[in-house]
């Protein structure tokens, strides 16, 4: 048998795998990771669509397109507070705080078991929602 001939029975061979595959996968039902996964994904495309068509409906008419009440729903601060030095200074530093602790973390405690990985997430997570807050402001 020559290259070429090879080369068509191997595609053959693959498409037809190919075929096979997708056809016992249509019909499947999805997991709890590909739900949670597919939700996710349409959460982060979702959100900026609907920023970018509010901006495009303000600019239509004539609007401001983001307003001082925009700034504080989206960030909680003000825009001049936002836009400062020493406020991206802060979030900088508790941002690499949090990943050194995260490193550390993964690296002591996933050993141990994903119980005790998993309580030192939830519990990092929970002191940088009390604490980040009152600290960037």
């Amino acid at each position: 048998m020559h290259g070429v001939e090879r080369a068509g029975v191997w595609n053959k061979q693959l498409q037809s795998a190919f075929a096979k595959a997708l056809i016992t996968n249509i019909h499947r039902p999805m997991t709890i990771p590909e739900i949670l996964i597919w939700e996710a994904t349409n959460v982060l495309l979702l959100i900026p669509v609907v920023i970018v068509l509010v901006i495009l409906t303000r600019w239509i008419r004539g609007l401001p397109l983001f307003t001082e009440r925009d700034w504080l729903f989206l960030f909680g601060q003000t825009r001049e507070r936002v836009l400062s030095f020493h406020f991206w200074l802060k979030f900088a530093v508790l941002w690499f705080i949090v990943l050194l602790i995260g490193f550390g973390e993964g690296h002591l405690l996933l050993p141990v078991g994903l119980a005790a990985f998993f309580g030192a997430i939830f519990l990092t997570a929970f002191l940088v929602w009390r604490v980040a807050p009152k600290w960037l402001c």
